[in-house]
């Protein structure tokens, strides 16, 4: 029950009797509002992809499901028109280009659409296509071109042979660019061009404080092998070599299968890497470093992936891939590969991804869209390593049977 009190007695019945009247008209109007009386929110909703990354799946085709969401319930019907086209994904090989029209009704927030997915059994990069939307009705895109990828799941049972694990001579849907099988006599210098000395005056201990002095005379083509050979010939001085291809074999994405044997001991410190092309114009780091495979050779069963930049000074990324204990690198071939496309570089060995880094991680100076060459080389000493001590042996040796580059058609 709702009781009326007024204090105004002295007022005569007429005006009493209005005043009680306004006074129950205005509170019934207060009694009866809600939230269901607050303003309608008449802004559209917007639309949104929620499903962008898909597993490539076993063998046989199957549907993925490509989720479409709203931002907030819609009072009207949301109509747009989408497609689905290749990118990097190709159609016929990838997945089939499908399109159609998308009809929410008052009150929903999602929809789903299919595209049908055609896995393969290459190890390959990951794959994009694009969602396109258009025709919008009643709501709003901020992008209506929306990057969808294909996840590469496979992998080859990767080949060993007595002298340790061997990759092919070829990978479908990729063309072998450029490769080293070093089966001649000599080093082919139209290929390669060696580093001598300790680096100086720059680059002193080859900015590592490394000891060792780069010498010709520590190459050698043999057995179909490329040999380095690290050595302290009088006790007192180390030589190494340390090969490159810069201004000869240049390179901007690809698959890299390297084939290698490493050294060991406290001191060693083999590397098989690139650094971009544009180093004459650019600083290190901001040229870039991607370190395709080292190892310290106090722990000779891990070796290292690792990518350096520039981000308001020197900074990198890594992680070792440790093989099972007691086994050594230094027991038999392993093979180092990277998968490398625009914006993502993928580590392996033995096939195994160990390691990725995606230019959104690194931010602002991604540095490794661009041509790179590589060096292979053994250096002694060091400030990650540290100096030999009475436990390491020389000489040691690093083998490389191959380097391989790999392209997709149409990749640079």
């Amino acid at each position: 029950m709702i009781k009326l009190v007024s204090s105004n007695h002295g007022m005569p019945e007429i005006m009493r009797n209005n005043y009680w009247i306004l006074s129950l008209a205005t509170l019934l109007i207060n009694c009866s509002s809600s939230s269901d009386d607050q303003p309608v929110n008449n802004t559209p909703p917007s639309i949104s992809v929620t499903t962008t990354e898909f597993a490539e799946g076993d063998g046989s085709a199957f549907s993925a499901d490509i989720t479409f969401a709203l931002s907030a319930p819609s009072d009207a019907t949301v109509d747009f028109f989408y497609e689905i086209e290749g990118q990097s994904a190709s159609v016929g090989e990838d997945l089939e280009a499908t399109s159609g029209s998308v009809s929410f009704a008052p009150g929903e927030t999602t929809k789903s659409v299919q595209v049908t997915l055609l896995p393969d059994d290459i190890l390959e990069f990951d794959e994009s296509f694009l969602v396109k939307v258009s025709n919008i009705v009643n709501a709003t895109m901020v992008n209506s071109e929306v990057v969808a990828k294909i996840i590469d799941n496979d992998s080859y049972d990767i080949e060993e042979i007595a002298d340790g694990f061997v990759t092919p001579e070829s990978y479908p849907s990729m063309e072998l660019v450029w490769s080293d099988e070093f089966s001649g006599s000599d080093l082919n210098t139209d290929d390669w061009t060696q580093r001598e000395g300790n680096g100086c005056p720059d680059l002193c201990g080859w900015g590592n404080g490394e000891l060792q002095l780069y010498s010709v005379d520590n190459t050698r083509i043999e057995n179909g092998n490329l040999i380095i050979t690290a050595e302290n010939p009088n006790g007192k001085t180390y030589t190494s070599s340390r090969l490159k291809t810069k201004e000869k074999q240049e390179f901007k994405y690809g698959r890299i299968d390297i084939r290698a044997k490493l050294p060991f001991g406290r001191g060693i410190w083999p590397a098989l890497w690139m650094l971009g092309s544009n180093i004459d114009q650019v600083p290190w780091p901001e040229c870039g470093e991607i370190d395709i495979m080292e190892l310290v050779g106090h722990q000779p069963g891990t070796v290292h992936g690792t990518a350096h930049y520039d981000r308001d000074g020197h900074e990198f990324v890594g992680t070792g891939w440790p093989l099972s204990a007691p086994e050594r690198y230094a027991d038999k071939f392993h093979v180092f590969s990277i998968l490398w496309q625009e914006g993502e570089i993928e580590w392996y060995v033995d096939y195994n991804k160990f390691f990725s880094i995606k230019a959104k991680d690194v931010g602002f100076n991604y540095h490794f869209n661009q041509p790179f060459y590589f060096i292979a080389n053994i250096a002694v000493g060091g400030e990650w390593p540290g100096e030999p001590d009475a436990t390491t042996t020389f000489p040691q040796i690093m083998e490389v049977d191959y380097i391989r580059v790999f392209q997709t058609p149409g990749m640079d």
